[in-house]
Protein backbone atom coordinates (compact mmCIF):
# COMPACT_ATOMS: atom_id res chain seq x y z
CA UNK A 1 0.00 0.00 0.00
CA UNK A 2 1.35 3.38 -0.96
CA UNK A 3 1.59 5.81 1.94
CA UNK A 4 0.97 9.44 1.04
CA UNK A 5 3.02 11.75 3.29
CA UNK A 6 1.04 14.26 5.32
CA UNK A 7 2.66 17.58 6.06
CA UNK A 8 1.97 19.01 9.49
CA UNK A 9 2.07 22.81 9.67
CA UNK A 10 1.75 23.37 13.37
CA UNK A 11 2.42 27.10 13.10
CA UNK A 12 -0.91 27.56 11.36
CA UNK A 13 -3.92 27.32 13.62
CA UNK A 14 -6.37 25.35 11.51
CA UNK A 15 -4.07 22.46 10.46
CA UNK A 16 -2.91 22.27 14.06
CA UNK A 17 -6.52 22.24 15.25
CA UNK A 18 -7.30 19.24 13.07
CA UNK A 19 -4.25 17.35 14.30
CA UNK A 20 -4.87 18.23 17.95
CA UNK A 21 -8.35 16.71 17.82
CA UNK A 22 -6.98 13.30 16.85
CA UNK A 23 -6.24 10.72 19.51
CA UNK A 24 -2.66 10.56 20.82
CA UNK A 25 -2.14 7.26 18.98
CA UNK A 26 -3.18 8.76 15.64
CA UNK A 27 -1.06 11.84 16.21
CA UNK A 28 1.92 9.63 17.00
CA UNK A 29 1.27 7.54 13.88
CA UNK A 30 1.18 10.67 11.68
CA UNK A 31 4.40 11.96 13.20
CA UNK A 32 6.18 8.62 12.78
CA UNK A 33 4.94 8.04 9.22
CA UNK A 34 5.63 11.45 7.71
CA UNK A 35 8.21 13.11 9.91
CA UNK A 36 10.51 10.28 10.99
CA UNK A 37 13.69 12.37 11.20
CA UNK A 38 11.94 14.75 13.60
CA UNK A 39 9.66 12.27 15.30
CA UNK A 40 11.46 11.90 18.62
CA UNK A 41 11.88 15.63 19.16
CA UNK A 42 8.33 16.34 17.94
CA UNK A 43 6.82 13.82 20.35
CA UNK A 44 8.89 15.29 23.16
CA UNK A 45 7.79 18.83 22.31
CA UNK A 46 4.15 17.70 22.17
CA UNK A 47 4.44 16.11 25.58
CA UNK A 48 5.98 19.24 27.04
CA UNK A 49 3.38 21.49 25.42
CA UNK A 50 0.40 19.64 26.91
CA UNK A 51 0.07 20.06 30.70
CA UNK A 52 -1.44 17.17 32.61
CA UNK A 53 -3.35 19.20 35.20
CA UNK A 54 -6.93 19.90 33.96
CA UNK A 55 -6.88 23.50 35.17
CA UNK A 56 -3.51 24.12 33.51
CA UNK A 57 -4.87 22.64 30.28
CA UNK A 58 -7.82 25.00 30.51
CA UNK A 59 -5.68 28.05 31.19
CA UNK A 60 -2.94 27.51 28.61
CA UNK A 61 -2.61 30.26 26.02
CA UNK A 62 -1.09 28.53 23.01
CA UNK A 63 -3.77 25.97 22.10
CA UNK A 64 -7.28 27.39 22.18
CA UNK A 65 -9.11 24.23 21.00
CA UNK A 66 -7.51 22.19 23.79
CA UNK A 67 -8.27 24.96 26.30
CA UNK A 68 -11.94 24.97 25.27
CA UNK A 69 -12.21 21.20 25.66
CA UNK A 70 -10.41 21.20 29.01
CA UNK A 71 -12.45 24.11 30.38
CA UNK A 72 -15.69 22.49 29.19
CA UNK A 73 -14.77 19.22 30.92
CA UNK A 74 -14.11 21.06 34.18
CA UNK A 75 -17.43 22.89 33.96
CA UNK A 76 -19.33 19.69 33.16
CA UNK A 77 -17.65 17.89 36.07
CA UNK A 78 -19.37 20.20 38.54
CA UNK A 79 -16.61 19.63 41.10
CA UNK A 80 -15.20 23.16 41.30
CA UNK A 81 -16.09 26.09 43.52
CA UNK A 82 -17.78 29.25 42.26
CA UNK A 83 -14.61 31.35 42.07
CA UNK A 84 -12.74 28.77 40.00
CA UNK A 85 -15.81 28.25 37.82
CA UNK A 86 -15.88 31.97 37.02
CA UNK A 87 -12.17 31.88 36.20
CA UNK A 88 -12.72 28.93 33.88
CA UNK A 89 -15.60 30.65 32.12
CA UNK A 90 -13.34 33.68 31.59
CA UNK A 91 -10.56 31.52 30.13
CA UNK A 92 -12.96 29.67 27.84
CA UNK A 93 -14.46 32.97 26.70
CA UNK A 94 -11.05 34.25 25.67
CA UNK A 95 -10.38 30.99 23.84
CA UNK A 96 -13.69 31.37 21.98
CA UNK A 97 -12.54 34.83 20.88
CA UNK A 98 -9.31 33.40 19.51
CA UNK A 99 -11.35 30.78 17.64
CA UNK A 100 -13.51 33.57 16.15
CA UNK A 101 -16.67 32.51 17.99
CA UNK A 102 -17.79 35.85 19.51
CA UNK A 103 -21.34 34.75 20.42
CA UNK A 104 -20.03 31.84 22.49
CA UNK A 105 -17.48 34.22 24.01
CA UNK A 106 -20.21 36.67 25.08
CA UNK A 107 -22.12 33.84 26.76
CA UNK A 108 -19.09 32.82 28.83
CA UNK A 109 -18.09 36.39 29.63
CA UNK A 110 -21.65 36.90 30.93
CA UNK A 111 -21.18 34.00 33.35
CA UNK A 112 -17.85 35.38 34.59
CA UNK A 113 -19.38 38.84 35.06
CA UNK A 114 -22.37 37.37 36.91
CA UNK A 115 -19.91 36.12 39.53
CA UNK A 116 -18.00 39.43 39.72
CA UNK A 117 -19.60 42.50 38.15
CA UNK A 118 -16.32 44.43 38.48
CA UNK A 119 -14.18 41.92 36.61
CA UNK A 120 -12.45 44.35 34.24
CA UNK A 121 -10.88 41.57 32.16
CA UNK A 122 -14.27 39.95 31.55
CA UNK A 123 -15.88 43.29 30.70
CA UNK A 124 -13.09 44.17 28.27
CA UNK A 125 -13.32 40.73 26.68
CA UNK A 126 -17.08 41.02 26.29
CA UNK A 127 -16.64 44.48 24.75
CA UNK A 128 -14.29 42.99 22.13
CA UNK A 129 -16.75 40.19 21.39
CA UNK A 130 -19.62 42.69 21.02
CA UNK A 131 -17.48 44.69 18.59
CA UNK A 132 -16.83 41.63 16.45
CA UNK A 133 -20.59 41.04 16.38
CA UNK A 134 -21.18 44.65 15.32
CA UNK A 135 -22.88 45.47 18.63
CA UNK A 136 -20.92 48.66 19.14
CA UNK A 137 -23.37 50.28 21.56
CA UNK A 138 -23.04 47.30 23.91
CA UNK A 139 -19.26 47.34 23.45
CA UNK A 140 -19.13 51.04 24.37
CA UNK A 141 -21.16 50.36 27.51
CA UNK A 142 -18.75 47.62 28.60
CA UNK A 143 -15.73 49.81 27.90
CA UNK A 144 -17.35 52.53 30.01
CA UNK A 145 -17.56 50.11 32.94
CA UNK A 146 -13.88 49.29 32.48
CA UNK A 147 -12.94 52.99 32.56
CA UNK A 148 -14.88 53.33 35.83
CA UNK A 149 -13.06 50.39 37.37
CA UNK A 150 -9.65 51.26 35.90
CA UNK A 151 -9.57 55.02 35.14
CA UNK A 152 -5.94 54.87 33.96
CA UNK A 153 -6.48 52.02 31.47
CA UNK A 154 -5.59 53.59 28.12
CA UNK A 155 -6.72 50.46 26.24
CA UNK A 156 -10.25 50.94 27.58
CA UNK A 157 -10.40 54.48 26.20
CA UNK A 158 -9.05 53.23 22.88
CA UNK A 159 -11.70 50.52 22.77
CA UNK A 160 -14.52 52.88 23.70
CA UNK A 161 -13.28 55.42 21.16
CA UNK A 162 -13.44 52.82 18.40
CA UNK A 163 -16.93 51.70 19.47
CA UNK A 164 -18.23 55.25 19.67
CA UNK A 165 -16.76 56.11 16.29
CA UNK A 166 -18.48 53.05 14.80
CA UNK A 167 -21.88 54.36 15.89
CA UNK A 168 -21.22 57.94 14.79
CA UNK A 169 -20.46 59.52 18.18
CA UNK A 170 -17.45 61.32 16.79
CA UNK A 171 -16.95 64.01 19.44
CA UNK A 172 -17.01 61.43 22.22
CA UNK A 173 -14.69 59.16 20.26
CA UNK A 174 -12.24 62.03 19.82
CA UNK A 175 -12.36 62.71 23.56
CA UNK A 176 -11.62 59.05 24.31
CA UNK A 177 -8.63 58.94 21.99
CA UNK A 178 -7.36 62.20 23.46
CA UNK A 179 -7.70 60.75 26.97
CA UNK A 180 -5.64 57.72 25.89
CA UNK A 181 -2.93 60.12 24.67
CA UNK A 182 -3.05 62.01 27.97
CA UNK A 183 -2.40 58.70 29.73
CA UNK A 184 0.33 57.70 27.30
CA UNK A 185 1.66 60.27 24.80
CA UNK A 186 3.49 57.46 22.98
CA UNK A 187 0.32 55.52 22.17
CA UNK A 188 0.53 55.22 18.38
CA UNK A 189 -2.96 53.76 18.01
CA UNK A 190 -4.55 56.67 19.84
CA UNK A 191 -3.19 59.07 17.23
CA UNK A 192 -4.49 56.76 14.50
CA UNK A 193 -7.86 56.78 16.24
CA UNK A 194 -7.97 60.56 16.17
CA UNK A 195 -6.95 60.45 12.51
CA UNK A 196 -9.92 58.15 11.85
CA UNK A 197 -12.27 60.60 13.54
CA UNK A 198 -10.97 63.52 11.48
CA UNK A 199 -11.14 61.40 8.33
CA UNK A 200 -14.79 60.62 9.14
CA UNK A 201 -15.39 64.36 9.55
CA UNK A 202 -13.67 65.07 6.21
CA UNK A 203 -11.01 67.09 8.00
CA UNK A 204 -8.03 65.97 5.94
CA UNK A 205 -5.47 68.37 7.38
CA UNK A 206 -6.07 67.32 10.98
CA UNK A 207 -6.14 63.65 9.95
CA UNK A 208 -2.74 64.04 8.28
CA UNK A 209 -1.40 65.77 11.40
CA UNK A 210 -2.47 62.77 13.50
CA UNK A 211 -0.85 60.31 11.07
CA UNK A 212 2.33 62.38 11.36
CA UNK A 213 2.09 62.30 15.17
CA UNK A 214 1.82 58.51 15.17
CA UNK A 215 4.85 58.24 12.86
CA UNK A 216 6.82 60.66 14.99
CA UNK A 217 6.39 58.21 17.87
CA UNK A 218 7.41 55.28 15.65
CA UNK A 219 8.57 56.02 12.08
CA UNK A 220 8.46 52.30 11.24
CA UNK A 221 4.87 51.74 12.38
CA UNK A 222 3.35 50.01 9.34
CA UNK A 223 -0.33 50.47 10.36
CA UNK A 224 0.17 54.24 10.37
CA UNK A 225 1.75 54.27 6.91
CA UNK A 226 -1.03 52.00 5.62
CA UNK A 227 -3.83 54.06 7.18
CA UNK A 228 -2.41 57.26 5.69
CA UNK A 229 -2.07 55.58 2.29
CA UNK A 230 -5.65 54.32 2.32
CA UNK A 231 -6.97 57.68 3.44
CA UNK A 232 -5.01 59.50 0.74
CA UNK A 233 -6.32 57.09 -1.89
CA UNK A 234 -9.92 57.71 -0.75
CA UNK A 235 -9.30 61.45 -0.93
CA UNK A 236 -7.96 61.17 -4.48
CA UNK A 237 -4.43 62.21 -3.46
CA UNK A 238 -2.72 59.65 -5.69
CA UNK A 239 0.87 60.83 -5.25
CA UNK A 240 0.57 60.79 -1.45
CA UNK A 241 -1.09 57.38 -1.57
CA UNK A 242 1.72 55.93 -3.69
CA UNK A 243 4.37 57.40 -1.40
CA UNK A 244 2.64 56.02 1.70
CA UNK A 245 2.05 52.54 0.23
CA UNK A 246 5.72 52.55 -0.76
CA UNK A 247 6.61 53.41 2.84
CA UNK A 248 4.62 50.37 3.96
CA UNK A 249 6.74 48.18 1.70
CA UNK A 250 9.97 49.77 2.89
CA UNK A 251 9.24 48.29 6.31
CA UNK A 252 7.35 45.19 5.19
CA UNK A 253 8.35 44.11 1.72
CA UNK A 254 5.74 41.34 1.48
CA UNK A 255 2.71 43.42 2.50
CA UNK A 256 0.18 42.21 -0.05
CA UNK A 257 -2.38 44.99 0.54
CA UNK A 258 0.20 47.67 -0.23
CA UNK A 259 1.52 45.81 -3.29
CA UNK A 260 -1.99 45.36 -4.68
CA UNK A 261 -2.76 49.03 -4.05
CA UNK A 262 0.32 50.19 -5.94
CA UNK A 263 -0.59 47.92 -8.82
CA UNK A 264 -4.11 49.37 -8.75
CA UNK A 265 -2.64 52.87 -8.86
CA UNK A 266 -0.52 52.00 -11.88
CA UNK A 267 2.90 51.60 -10.32
CA UNK A 268 4.95 49.11 -8.34
CA UNK A 269 7.56 48.96 -5.61
CA UNK A 270 10.10 50.37 -6.07
CA UNK A 271 7.87 52.91 -7.83
CA UNK A 272 8.05 52.83 -11.61
CA UNK A 273 6.62 55.25 -14.12
CA UNK A 274 3.17 56.21 -12.88
CA UNK A 275 0.39 56.57 -15.40
CA UNK A 276 -1.57 59.79 -15.48
CA UNK A 277 -4.54 60.03 -13.15
CA UNK A 278 -7.54 62.32 -13.51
Amino acid sequence: MKVVPVKLVTAERYPYKLVSMLSPDWRRLIVLSCCWPLSLSAVGETARAQPSDPVEKCEQDDNSPMAIRACSALIAGNQIDAALRARIYLRRANAWLVEEEPAAAVSDFNRAIAFDANNASALAGRAKAHSVLGEHDLAAADWSRVTEIKPADEAAFLGRGASRLAIGRTSEALADYSRAIDLNPSNRDAYLGRASVYDTLNDHDDALAEFAAALKVDPAYVPAHLARAQAAERWGKVKMAIESYSDVLRYNGVHITARNALFRLGTSYPPSQVREHP
